[in-house]
Parts: C-alpha cells; structure tokens; sequence
C-alpha cells in the first residue's frame, strides 16, 4: 500500500540520507506530507533521544491530525521526561474527540514509568466508558494509580 511505502522510504532516508533525522523532523511538521505519521514511528525507532526530537513529540501532541497526536504518545511515554510535564499532555488527549487518540493517551499514562495520580480525576470517568476498551484501559490505570497512592513517593514525608 502507500502507507507501506512512504514508511519504508521514511526509513530508508533515516539510513542513508547523512542528515536522516534532520529531515525526518522536517517530513513530521510538513502538513503537506502525506501519512506523516509514519515519520514519528521512524523516528521513535531510529533517532537516539535528544531534545529537538523530544520537543517535536510535545509539539506533535497539538497536531491537528489525529494519526500525528496518536503516534506522538507513544514514544513520549517512553521517555526521560519528567512526568510532572508530560501527564498533563496525556490527560489533555483523554478528552481527545478521536478515540484511538484517547486509548494511545490512556495507554501512554500506564506506561510511564512516572508519577501519573495527577491523572486520577480525568481517568475515574473513563471506566464508565461506552467503549469497552476504553473503560477497561481507565479501570487498568486507575490500580495504577491506586498503588501509586498507597505508595509514598520517594522522600516524601512519613507520618
């Protein structure tokens, strides 16, 4: 299909193009490239973490596509920034009106390896979800989140 071939060119490009990632940057906020998304999964595969790539993730969370936000989550979850930054992101696109966007997001807040209870009151409605997928993932996060509650933070005060 084309998706399969504007990944693979994508990829491709990362190798032998001596500014790979650089133009993988500029192929991910270029509205006119088709399937752009494709580059975010490149690029979450590929490029060793640094900032400008980091802060095109963040960027890409606001894209007015949804395959562009769904794909920006996922490697964003897996990343060293601090969680007080990045679950407000994620807790912003639960509310997302496309809902594999809202399932990357709920998936991205489990998988952070941070503090997500901030997550606590945008999730609990979620387990009432008409989409069983949805209000499974919200019931998963939310034992998270409950056990992160139980569990002091490191160096938090003891009573």
């Amino acid at each position: 299909t084309n998706g399969n071939k504007d990944q693979i060119a994508a990829e491709l490009l990362a190798l032998i193009h001596p500014e790979g990632i650089a133009v993988l940057i500029a192929a991910c906020t270029n509205r006119a490239v088709p399937n752009r998304f494709h580059c975010l999964v490149v690029l979450a595969k590929a490029a060793p973490p640094n900032p400008e790539v980091t802060a095109l993730f963040l960027r890409l969370a606001d894209d007015p596509d949804p395959d562009v936000r769904e794909h920006a989550l996922f490697p964003m979850s897996f990343s060293k920034i601090e969680a007080a930054v990045i679950v407000p992101i994620f807790v912003r696109l639960l509310a997302d009106p496309v809902t594999k966007v809202r399932t990357e997001a709920l998936h991205a807040l489990y998988r952070l390896k941070g503090d997500v209870r901030s997550a606590e009151s945008a999730v609990t409605p979620l387990t009432a979800d008409p989409d069983p997928k949805i209000s499974g993932l919200a019931k998963g996060l939310l034992q998270k989140i409950k056990s992160q509650i139980a569990t002091p933070s490191p160096g938090a005060p003891t009573p």
